[in-house]
């Protein structure tokens, strides 16, 4: 059966005020719920409410009102109640899974010209992407047509999703609006859409603003993005990572980014053996020197870029690694993190490397060079949970917790080591985002393998406090480590992975 949503519209009067000022104003959408907008003509002191009443006090000396619906019946049904002073709408309002639609309703009054209110709702639109190409969550560029197609997934533990997903971007004001409502894809189970005459060299801003009517919408970053910006990183910043885009003041949280045509880097030493690449192979795999290397507290600077300058003897960081046998760097975790000081164990993208220690092609020019010397590169890659600034954590989450139809996540972690919130690795999409962002880092950097942290905590194997039992055999988790490996091995059959406090059987 159909459910009904029921809005109220209590339009007060006030004395002594013009109404002769005609205004456009929408004020529903940048409030609560972008699934409708509202518009007067005449102008409007405030729109306040949301789930199930909205109250405008417009400028007017009328004292009685009358009402007409003009439009937008069949699915918008209005009632009056109320006397000479105020007038209470009742809309009855359908939920709607087609195209955006238009109700008008007119008032007219004694004294005061006619007011027109305009509800616009937007609507999902079921829309299968387009068969011409195969498409993958999240970035997914058409060169030739210099278009992108963006693309979220999203499905319940329940089978449902949002009621309703809109691109946000400078394109328009960072607001919902209909023209930018993302088509729902059924059987990929994810949102998307195509944006056109795309600026090749022109790096854009986005975010996905979701939601269920009658609840307070949530903006995410797109959990694929290769680069993320804060309100934060202009202070801190702007030293390190040169040409920072303005963090767009329409918005809140972290906002993902995508550049079709970005500078290429030339490889001089990588496995891959590009054209005019030298190569890099791991002698033996069997005899690692390791060095575990904190970036931030490894130079004054606490870059990527200070490891390799030479000081006042002539000598630099990667000197003094090299000089002490080293065949090994092991770069703590580099992925996208919170904390500004911290050693980077509480990661909210897979994709986009830390800001803080340089840019991507510093990332590369650093792992380049440490080949040079016969020095392999592993990221510390840490898998078993994301923090609250995650878009994954984001969309499904209960005030202070995940949420229980959160798929991704565990609400109870399986395991007493767990910090953060608790990755769910017996979820198919949770594996296959882990093995994408595995096979980026490989063919994007040029890595020579990675040590995964804490992988006894790649569990659903329910061990409460008992470290003892956490710690035994868990064929769960061989699976999933085992899916993990081949998923590595699939790109470069001579990287390394190593499992850190496994277990003990």
């Amino acid at each position: 059966m159909m459910k009904k949503i029921l809005y109220s519209l209590f339009i007060a009067t006030l004395a002594a005020v013009s109404c002769q000022m005609e205004e456009q104003f929408e004020g529903v959408s940048t409030k609560n719920n972008p699934i409708f907008s509202v518009a007067s003509t005449v102008d409007i002191y405030s729109v306040e409410g949301g789930d199930d009443l909205i109250t405008l006090t417009l400028k007017s000396e009328a004292k009685e009102w009358s009402l007409s619906q003009l439009s937008g019946s069949e699915w918008c049904r209005t009632s009056v109640i109320g006397g000479r002073t105020s007038t209470t709408i009742k809309l009855e309002v359908d939920p709607n899974e087609g195209a955006p639609r238009q109700s008008e309703i007119l008032f007219s009054a004694t004294g005061c010209k006619d007011t027109t209110l305009v509800i616009n709702q937007m609507g999902l639109v079921k829309k299968a992407m387009p068969v011409d190409k195969v498409y993958n969550y999240g970035i997914n560029y058409d060169r030739e047509n210099n278009s992108v197609t963006l693309a979220l997934y999203d499905i319940d533990t329940n089978g449902d999703c949002h009621d309703y997903c809109y691109l946000l971007g400078d394109f328009n004001g960072w607001q919902p609006s209909s023209d930018y409502a993302m088509y729902r894809d059924e059987a990929k189970k994810c949102w998307w859409y195509t944006l056109t005459d795309i600026e090749p060299a022109e790096e854009y801003m986005y975010q996905y603003c979701l939601g269920f009517i009658g609840e307070q919408p949530v903006r995410v970053c797109d959990p694929y993005t290769e680069i993320v910006y804060t309100k934060w990183d202009r202070t801190n910043l702007k030293d390190i990572y040169p040409n920072l885009p303005n963090y767009p003041d329409e918005t809140s949280g972290p906002v993902s980014a995508f550049q079709m045509e970005r500078p290429v880097y030339t490889w001089q030493h990588s496995w891959q053996n590009t054209p005019g690449d030298s190569g890099f192979k791991i002698e033996d795999k069997d005899d690692l020197i390791i060095y575990e290397l904190w970036v931030r507290n490894f130079t004054e600077e606490g870059t990527l870029r200070a490891l390799m300058l030479n000081d006042e003897t002539g000598k630099s960081k990667l000197d003094y690694i090299q000089d002490l046998g080293v065949n090994v760097i092991e770069l703590m975790p580099v992925q996208e993190f919170g904390s500004r000081n911290g050693w980077g164990y509480d990661p909210y993208l897979y994709f986009a490397l830390d800001k803080d220690y340089g840019t991507r092609e510093e990332y590369k020019a650093f792992i380049d060079e440490c080949h040079r010397r016969g020095i392999a590169v592993f990221f510390d890659v840490v898998y078993n949970h994301l923090t609250d600034d995650s878009p994954l954590v984001k969309m499904y989450f209960n005030h202070c917790r995940t949420a229980l139809n959160n798929p991704w996540f565990n609400q109870i972690p399986k395991h007493p080591h767990n910090v953060n919130r608790d990755m769910n690795h017996g979820d198919e999409f949770v594996k296959l985002h882990v093995k994408q962002s595995l096979k980026y880092l490989l063919e994007e950097y040029k890595i020579d393998g990675f040590r995964f942290d804490l992988t006894k905590g790649l569990t659903q194997t329910d061990s409460g406090d008992d470290d003892g039992k956490c710690s035994q055999y868990d064929q769960f988790r061989i699976d999933v480590l085992k899916g993990y490996y081949d998923a590595i091995q699939a790109v470069n059959k001579e990287a390394v992975m190593i499992c850190e406090h496994f277990c003990w059987d």
